[in-house]
């Protein structure tokens, strides 16, 4: 079995890599996995993997103790949070933008801290509710919403 690992996937520097890795100078006991476009820089505990495909990326959220979002800027919504969630994993999200909209399985917090690290690698992050983002976030239900605002914006009351 894999050891513990928190995720963290992003390109830009929106994404909050260098809060990241001020996180992981904190918690050098902590293995963080690390995928994307982020240029490698030298911290023991940070495992720079790059772009990964699809099947991988899945992977790393199933096997991931948490996922991490520390997105600087107000993020409407985050792919990564939903697709960490789908997958059962718990998210640590920065309280930002449109986050507190859609974190079900997880917690939103002011600032990332070792103290959070820790409930989360214990297993003291979990779900808010287990089903919360499949629901909310589920194809049927997009293309519902999506058919829904296509017909009252095509409505001409006749």
């Amino acid at each position: 079995m894999e050891s513990k690992y928190c995720l963290f996937v992003g390109t830009r520097p929106e994404k909050g890599f260098d809060l990241l890795l001020e996180l992981a100078n904190k918690n050098t006991d902590v293995h963080f996995k690390v995928v994307g476009g982020i240029t490698p820089v030298d911290a023991k505990n940070i495992e720079f993997l790059g772009r990964v495909s699809d099947e991988e990326l899945i992977a790393l959220y199933k096997n991931a103790t948490c996922f991490i979002s520390c997105s600087i800027w107000p993020e409407p919504a985050g792919l990564t949070i939903l697709e960490a969630q789908r997958e059962d994993t718990p998210v640590i999200v920065l309280n930002r933008g449109g986050s507190p909209e859609y974190v079900y399985h997880g917690t939103m917090v002011d600032t990332l801290n070792e103290r959070i690290v820790g409930k989360a690698l214990r297993g003291e992050v979990g779900f808010v509710s287990d089903k919360a983002s499949k629901t909310f976030f589920s194809a049927k239900r997009m293309a519902d919403e999506y058919e829904e605002a296509y017909e009252m914006l095509t409505f001409t009351g006749e």
